[in-house]
């Protein structure tokens, strides 16, 4: 065989190569969609309490079956209007394997929306920390890298969070990009006090978000992967506003 003839059949192969990756990258895309809307067409079936007077009833009890059936690690289902953010929340007993398996327990590179293994599931610790991948067709948190411009928050910046017990809300305070280290990000810091954490957070903000910050009695914080640094994180903090 003449090095024309090599040539030839390597870039065949790498053709071949090139179109089967994106017809899986293409698949695992689908999937994921299907997957996504099967968990929202469930998210869509609860019944606010308010709109029954039959006292008896444990709706969300009712409503957090359908997901525990699926996922027993499931911890609530996170949400921000105005974004695409609109998933199911798992805790699990370590920081990585959601990162590779969605909420069915399948191997994927979307991975999962999850808490910090050391927070409660119950969202009892003053501090929460959840992560989730940074896609670059804006699924999962994607969207958090649009924060980090001012103009982009106004409307966007309540976090709501339907936990096992009832609904938390949450009014975003900062954002920044931070490198992925423990001391850096601070995690998940529930031995330190509130008022260092504001501090440090609000202080780190890459600009004033014009939020009432008294009576602090719980911070939620998004993670997600950053690429305009090395090793990078955007970072965003909220404080609890009902519970």
């Amino acid at each position: 065989m003449n090095i024309r003839k090599v040539v030839r059949v390597i870039a065949i192969l790498l053709i071949l190569t090139s179109v089967g990756l994106l017809g899986f990258e293409y698949w695992e895309f689908t999937q994921f969609k299907e997957q996504k809307e099967e968990l929202i067409e469930i998210n869509n079936t609860f019944i606010p309490p308010m709109t029954d007077t039959d006292t008896t009833r444990d709706y969300y009890a009712e409503f957090n079956q359908q997901f525990l059936k699926i996922n027993k690690d499931y911890a609530g289902w996170i949400s921000i209007a105005g974004t695409e953010i609109d998933y199911p929340t798992v805790k699990g007993t370590n920081n990585a394997y959601y990162l590779t398996h969605n909420f069915y327990k399948e191997r994927s590179k979307y991975g999962s929306i999850f808490m910090d293994y050391r927070n409660a599931k119950d969202f009892s610790d003053k501090h929460i920390m959840i992560y989730g991948h940074a896609m670059k067709n804006d699924a999962m948190f994607g969207f958090l890298d649009r924060y980090k411009k001012a103009s982009y928050l106004p409307g966007k910046e309540i976090i709501e969070i339907r936990t096992l017990q009832g609904i938390r809300r949450y009014e975003i305070f900062s954002v920044y990009v931070a490198e992925a280290t423990v001391s850096g990000m601070k995690v998940p810091a529930n031995n330190e006090s509130l008022t260092q954490l504001i501090q440090l957070y609000k202080g780190r903000s890459r600009y004033k978000i014009d939020v009432d910050m008294s009576d602090v009695t719980q911070i939620l914080t998004l993670v997600s992967c950053d690429y305009s640094i090395e090793n990078g994180r955007i970072i965003i903090h909220a404080r609890l506003i009902n519970e």
